[in-house]
């Protein structure tokens, strides 16, 4: 297994296809391209922007969720998806602009894909209550061999990473929906 195997499965479910044909794998990522990847783990592009259609009649400037992610922002339907299913959580800011750390990176694709296997969520329910709140999402990044689950976790994700840690993810724990 190398990077391009972790792409290619990425491209073919489009969660991640790249840009222009680019997949930068060792750029970091923020938080609004997360959001996306996060949502597409989750749903499918459709179902994401159905969920965000009551805004179509908003203002560009009307906030979504967040002071900092507005109806006309290209990320907000991802970030509302996520803010309604309970993967992120209500607070003044989203700060789609800043790079994710490999602990967010972690949180954000381990519970999106409990959200989709019923053996991960049990995973993370067993391992609740770890005194930093990370540890869970490390734990199954390790379980499954991941880079992410061995490197710093205050250190900048790249997207090779997180594309990693989805396939073996669904390698050791497989859905329906990556099949």
């Amino acid at each position: 297994e190398d990077i391009a195997t972790y792409f290619a499965f990425t491209c073919e479910h489009d969660v991640m296809t790249g840009f222009g044909g680019q997949m930068r794998p060792n750029d970091g990522i923020n938080r609004a391209e997360a959001a996306k990847i996060t949502t597409l783990i989750m749903a499918s592009l459709e179902d994401a922007e159905a969920i965000f259609e009551p805004f179509a009649a908003e203002e560009p400037s009307t906030t979504v969720a967040f002071e900092d992610v507005t109806v006309g922002d290209w990320y907000a339907p991802y970030i509302y998806f996520l803010f309604r299913e309970g993967v992120l959580a209500k607070r003044l800011i989203y700060r789609p602009a800043d790079l994710l750390t490999r602990a967010e990176a972690m949180k954000l694709v381990i519970e999106a894909y409990a959200a989709i296997s019923e053996e991960v969520l049990v995973e993370l329910e067993e391992l609740a209550g770890r005194s930093i709140w990370y540890e869970p999402y490390q734990a199954i990044s390790r379980f499954v061999k991941t880079s992410i689950g061995v490197l710093d976790p205050a250190g900048t994700a790249t997207r090779a990473e997180i594309a990693e840690l989805l396939y073996k993810l669904q390698q050791t724990y497989p859905t329906e929906k990556f099949e």
